[in-house]
Protein backbone atom coordinates (compact mmCIF):
# COMPACT_ATOMS: atom_id res chain seq x y z
CA UNK A 1 0.00 0.00 0.00
CA UNK A 2 1.32 3.40 -1.01
CA UNK A 3 1.61 5.30 2.28
CA UNK A 4 0.96 9.54 1.82
CA UNK A 5 3.63 12.02 3.80
CA UNK A 6 3.26 15.56 4.31
CA UNK A 7 6.22 17.80 4.04
CA UNK A 8 6.96 19.44 6.97
CA UNK A 9 9.18 21.77 5.56
CA UNK A 10 8.22 25.50 4.93
CA UNK A 11 8.18 27.13 1.45
CA UNK A 12 9.74 30.64 1.00
CA UNK A 13 9.06 33.36 -1.47
CA UNK A 14 11.78 33.51 -4.15
CA UNK A 15 11.99 37.37 -4.18
CA UNK A 16 11.05 38.83 -0.49
CA UNK A 17 11.28 35.60 1.63
CA UNK A 18 8.06 35.47 3.01
CA UNK A 19 6.52 31.95 4.26
CA UNK A 20 4.27 31.00 1.54
CA UNK A 21 0.82 29.37 2.94
CA UNK A 22 0.49 26.02 1.84
CA UNK A 23 -3.58 26.25 1.89
CA UNK A 24 -3.28 29.11 -0.96
CA UNK A 25 -2.42 28.76 -4.23
CA UNK A 26 -1.07 26.01 -5.93
CA UNK A 27 1.36 23.47 -4.04
CA UNK A 28 4.43 24.06 -6.58
CA UNK A 29 4.49 27.83 -6.45
CA UNK A 30 7.36 29.44 -6.25
CA UNK A 31 6.51 33.49 -5.18
CA UNK A 32 4.16 35.42 -3.02
CA UNK A 33 2.13 36.86 -5.79
CA UNK A 34 2.30 38.25 -9.21
CA UNK A 35 4.75 41.26 -7.86
CA UNK A 36 6.97 39.11 -6.26
CA UNK A 37 7.50 37.21 -9.10
CA UNK A 38 8.01 40.00 -11.58
CA UNK A 39 10.24 41.90 -9.21
CA UNK A 40 12.43 38.53 -8.74
CA UNK A 41 12.78 38.07 -12.91
CA UNK A 42 12.84 41.85 -13.81
CA UNK A 43 15.89 42.38 -10.84
CA UNK A 44 17.54 38.58 -12.69
CA UNK A 45 17.50 39.98 -16.25
CA UNK A 46 19.35 43.83 -14.49
CA UNK A 47 22.22 41.67 -12.74
CA UNK A 48 22.47 39.89 -16.20
CA UNK A 49 22.78 43.35 -18.35
CA UNK A 50 23.62 46.48 -16.28
CA UNK A 51 23.91 48.34 -19.44
CA UNK A 52 19.87 47.66 -20.30
CA UNK A 53 19.53 48.67 -16.50
CA UNK A 54 21.07 51.94 -16.66
CA UNK A 55 19.80 52.78 -20.37
CA UNK A 56 16.25 51.77 -18.70
CA UNK A 57 17.00 54.06 -16.05
CA UNK A 58 17.75 56.69 -17.70
CA UNK A 59 14.17 56.20 -19.62
CA UNK A 60 11.99 56.02 -16.54
CA UNK A 61 14.14 59.30 -15.11
CA UNK A 62 13.13 61.30 -18.87
CA UNK A 63 9.60 59.85 -18.40
CA UNK A 64 9.30 61.32 -15.19
CA UNK A 65 10.67 64.73 -16.07
CA UNK A 66 8.01 64.98 -19.31
CA UNK A 67 5.20 63.83 -16.81
CA UNK A 68 5.54 66.59 -14.24
CA UNK A 69 6.43 69.09 -16.76
CA UNK A 70 3.38 68.35 -19.07
CA UNK A 71 0.92 68.68 -15.88
CA UNK A 72 2.48 72.06 -14.68
CA UNK A 73 1.70 74.19 -17.74
CA UNK A 74 -1.98 74.63 -19.98
CA UNK A 75 0.95 74.77 -23.36
CA UNK A 76 4.09 72.97 -21.78
CA UNK A 77 6.83 75.12 -23.68
CA UNK A 78 10.12 74.63 -21.37
CA UNK A 79 14.08 76.11 -21.60
CA UNK A 80 16.03 73.51 -22.72
CA UNK A 81 18.42 74.47 -19.56
CA UNK A 82 15.70 74.21 -17.53
CA UNK A 83 15.11 70.52 -18.71
CA UNK A 84 18.90 70.25 -18.81
CA UNK A 85 18.99 71.24 -14.99
CA UNK A 86 16.42 68.47 -14.20
CA UNK A 87 18.22 65.65 -15.36
CA UNK A 88 16.79 65.01 -18.81
CA UNK A 89 18.55 63.45 -21.36
CA UNK A 90 18.10 64.49 -24.89
CA UNK A 91 20.34 61.63 -26.05
CA UNK A 92 17.54 58.87 -24.82
CA UNK A 93 13.98 58.40 -26.27
CA UNK A 94 11.53 55.35 -27.35
CA UNK A 95 10.75 56.58 -30.60
CA UNK A 96 11.08 59.23 -33.06
CA UNK A 97 8.04 60.51 -34.75
CA UNK A 98 8.18 62.78 -37.46
CA UNK A 99 10.22 66.08 -35.53
CA UNK A 100 8.89 64.45 -32.00
CA UNK A 101 10.88 62.69 -29.72
CA UNK A 102 8.86 60.11 -27.50
CA UNK A 103 10.22 58.39 -24.19
CA UNK A 104 7.40 56.25 -24.09
CA UNK A 105 3.68 57.97 -24.14
CA UNK A 106 5.51 61.48 -24.08
CA UNK A 107 6.67 63.19 -26.37
CA UNK A 108 8.99 66.33 -26.95
CA UNK A 109 9.98 69.26 -29.76
CA UNK A 110 11.52 71.95 -30.63
CA UNK A 111 9.00 74.89 -29.93
CA UNK A 112 8.60 77.78 -32.52
CA UNK A 113 11.16 79.95 -30.02
CA UNK A 114 15.05 78.89 -30.02
CA UNK A 115 15.83 76.53 -27.58
CA UNK A 116 12.66 76.01 -26.27
CA UNK A 117 11.01 72.31 -25.96
CA UNK A 118 7.33 72.13 -26.51
CA UNK A 119 5.90 68.20 -24.35
CA UNK A 120 3.20 66.51 -25.79
CA UNK A 121 1.13 63.41 -24.43
CA UNK A 122 0.63 60.74 -27.07
CA UNK A 123 0.19 61.55 -30.68
CA UNK A 124 -3.43 63.35 -29.79
CA UNK A 125 -1.36 66.18 -28.68
CA UNK A 126 0.91 66.48 -31.97
CA UNK A 127 -2.41 66.74 -33.91
CA UNK A 128 -3.89 69.98 -31.87
CA UNK A 129 -0.28 71.64 -31.16
CA UNK A 130 -0.42 75.04 -30.29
Amino acid sequence: MLQVTESTQQKHCGYCGRSLDPLKGRADRRYCDERCRYNKHNRDKQQRDPEVARINKILQDNLVILTRCHADKQVPVYDRQTLLRLGFSFDYYTMVKGDYFFCYYYGYTNARKENHILIVKGFDDIVRKP
